[in-house]
């Protein structure tokens, strides 16, 4: 069986999308799916080479999917596609469907009425959308809720770690380049406030570190980590965790390492507020409103996890643990195979 999936990296679609598809390709291949990436230009060549997957440039323009109806001609010896893109259009679903292979969107906008065979949205935020409803005679199957998270296998396992020595451990994340930086504002703020405390960063591969930074690392207060592949062992060896409401979050629950998310994009809101609302994950607010208004909050949200006692964090873990078990891309791949056979 042969499965494509459609998806860009540049310097404006960040790795996400790559890096999620590429789990949830993992497991089709683990399940005996051949798999080939498809792309507007080289942007993934790098990326797909390094995990193994075929490849195909398409040359199309990746903010335009109609610029490459004409050349989607290669993907008809598919099973199935994947689609991972916002810019799909009503036009381009039709041009696939005639090709013939099932459809699969990963989804959390839900700009029109997908013609696809699978709808994929894991978000907790996909409720303010009535898949259900309109999607109900289509006989369009939907992949909903936390259940779906792809998370790599590490996660999908969990071994209590023994936290060495007595430091209460940070770990703290922006991922990719940082762009504003919040990482090194947030360790400064901590050294400021807490100094015994011991700072886990989890730098992305593109993440420039300072010189200020080095001079932590020196000192014993700061741990980097970058170009890691055993994520899940880092986080578990934390007391509790700082992340924007994106993947690592699921990635911490996953681990049961309490933890903080705070946002700097409108598409990490949904997910802080979810988390937030369910007494699960506290959210310290939008870089964006501020940098004072940002950190005072966080160091209440720190102080507070820092008061609870080592079994209460421990209870509090195990109930992110419960929303996010770390199986999502096993039952995302076990979805598409279905719709393809």
């Amino acid at each position: 069986m042969k499965i494509g999936i459609r998806a860009d990296i540049n310097e404006t679609v960040a790795t996400g999308h790559f890096m999620r598809c590429a789990t949830i390709a993992d497991e089709l291949v683990r399940k005996g799916a051949d798999v080939i990436f498809y792309s507007a230009d080289d942007g993934i060549a790098s990326f797909a080479t390094e995990r193994g997957f075929s490849y195909k440039v398409l040359g199309s323009r990746w903010d335009d999917l109609n610029t490459e109806i004409s050349l989607l001609g290669s993907m008809k010896e598919c099973d199935a596609i994947l689609l991972d893109t916002y810019y799909v259009t009503k036009e381009y679903f039709d041009a696939l469907k005639e090709l013939g292979p099932k459809i699969i969107y990963i989804d959390d906008i839900h700009k029109f009425h997908y013609k696809a065979d699978a709808i994929i949205n894991y978000s907790p935020s996909h409720t303010e959308y009535d898949y259900k409803g309109e999607y109900e005679t289509d006989g369009t199957r939907l992949c909903l809720g936390t259940d779906y998270v792809p998370l790599r296998p590490q996660f999908s396992t969990y071994n209590d770690i023994d936290h060495e020595g007595n430091d209460f451990r940070i770990f703290i994340t922006s991922g990719g380049m940082d762009t504003f930086g919040i990482c090194e504002k947030i360790i400064r703020n901590i050294k400021e406030l807490d100094a015994g405390s011991k700072i886990v960063l989890l730098a992305g591969r593109s993440y420039k570190i300072s010189d200020y930074l080095k001079s932590l690392v020196k000192e014993s207060f700061l741990e980097i980590h970058q170009n890691v592949s055993d994520v899940a062992s880092i986080m578990r060896s934390c007391d509790i965790g700082i992340t924007p409401a994106g993947t690592t979050l699921y990635e911490l629950s996953a681990c049961k390492v309490p933890s903080i998310s705070y946002t700097f994009t409108d598409n990490q809101m949904a997910d802080a507020h979810f988390f937030d609302q369910k007494g699960l994950i506290a959210y310290c607010g939008d870089f964006r409103n501020g940098e004072k208004q940002f950190t005072d909050s966080l160091n209440e949200k720190i102080a507070d996890l820092k008061t609870k006692t080592a079994a209460q964090r421990q209870a509090l873990g195990n109930r992110m643990h419960d929303m996010i078990d770390g199986r999502g891309a096993e039952r995302i791949a076990e979805a598409i195979l279905d719709e393809a056979n």
